[in-house]
């Protein structure tokens, strides 16, 4: 039988670290895919609360459909012009804030940022829409 060192820790010591450390490694993986899944669902949840379909990287829209987005309008009432829902840009506020952001991308690389306050647009912004004129 070999004679351990003093002060090294025992094989069955080191065991338990690596175990632990794998199992913390799977429980962090977890969580994030969890969080992922979540993220993905309230997208789709809210789609289909106002009746549109989840952005697809197929989804188009064009700068005239971005000019007739009007101050005051709602959020279902700027996803129907587009005809998907946007994302909700979880930066700039949560699910259940007055205050929300919402971002479309266009199959061309065209993006439009609608800032909403209590359901109701308080600005726009678009990058890479063409007017047609």
């Amino acid at each position: 039988m070999k004679k351990q060192k003093a002060g090294a820790p025992a094989r069955s010591e080191k065991r338990g670290w690596t175990i632990l450390r794998f199992s913390s490694s799977i429980l962090l993986l977890t969580a994030a895919v969890i969080c992922s899944l979540y993220w993905i669902t309230s997208a789709q949840r809210r789609a289909a609360e106002i009746g549109v379909q989840a952005q697809t990287k197929d989804s188009h829209f064009t700068y005239e459909q971005y000019e007739r987005i009007t101050i005051g309008m709602s959020y279902a009432e700027v996803a129907d012009l587009f005809g998907c829902a946007g994302e909700l840009d979880e930066d700039g506020a949560g699910e259940d804030s007055a205050l929300a952001l919402y971002i479309w991308k266009n199959r061309s690389g065209a993006v439009v940022q609608v800032s909403f306050m209590h359901d109701a647009v308080t600005s726009k912004t678009q990058y890479g829409l063409e007017s047609a004129s």
